[in-house]
């Protein structure tokens, strides 16, 4: 891939392809955790530059294509106390507009399928409107997850939360309610989550610090909708 600047050491934070698969977008800096971060964006076919464009922010998350490939969505944070989704033109690099979401200083993902965003905000889980910058869903008390995920039919999210050692909770709540639908506790600290295509299924990894090796690292369980869930 062509480089902005040969010069000077990259390190690359976030890769994705565009949903064609004809472009790769990442973010990079001078360093690891600070210094100037830009959007670039390649070709994925000859490797050549297509844009480079600043990012004013000090954090910037993975980028991420809208459905139709033709823009790049950036969750950005300014500083403590401010948090935004900025959309850039893909094929130009251009910044087109910003939602500011100011309570949101810690992105843990946007979901683009669903035009959600979501971050902390004190001690709260925030989920966004993607598109409006409107609060959809606040999670008291359930800031600083490691892992999440929504249910393919946007209508569920889980949320896994713990120390590093002893034990994490798993919750399951309704995106259209707003309830809780589960919580459960496992050993270990919870650090990737994912339901199965028909959303009937859930599969969880867990890392183990200073437990005995028997306990299994990956686990699936039944998420199958409740009845009275689904009838709502």
């Amino acid at each position: 891939m062509d480089e902005p600047d040969s010069s000077i050491r990259r390190y690359v934070s976030h890769l994705v392809f565009r949903p064609d698969g004809q472009q790769i977008a990442a973010v990079i800096s001078q360093a690891r955790n600070d210094g100037p971060k830009r959007l670039v964006a390649w070709d994925a076919t000859s490797g050549q530059l297509s844009f480079s464009a600043p990012i004013s922010a000090g954090s910037a998350t993975t980028p991420h294509y809208s459905i139709d490939g033709a823009q790049l969505i950036v969750a950005e944070t300014v500083d403590q106390s401010q948090g935004s989704a900025v959309f850039y033109d893909a094929v130009t690099g251009e910044r087109q507009r910003l939602i500011s979401l100011p309570s949101a200083p810690r992105t843990h993902f946007i979901n683009i399928q669903h035009e959600i965003f979501a971050a902390d905000a004190r001690s709260d889980l925030v989920l966004w409107d993607l598109m409006t910058g409107q609060e959809r869903l606040r999670l008291p008390g359930y800031s600083g997850g490691s892992a999440y995920a929504i249910s393919p039919d946007g209508t569920r999210i889980v949320i896994g939360k713990g120390p590093f050692t002893g034990q994490s909770e798993l919750s399951l709540w309704s995106l259209k309610s707003g309830r809780r639908l589960l919580a459960f506790n496992r050993e270990g600290y919870v650090s990737a989550i994912s339901f199965s295509p028909d959303g009937n299924r859930l599969v969880a990894a867990f890392m183990y610090f200073g437990v005995p090796g028997k306990l299994k690292p990956i686990q699936i369980w039944d998420a199958t909708p409740l009845p009275e869930e689904i009838a709502k």
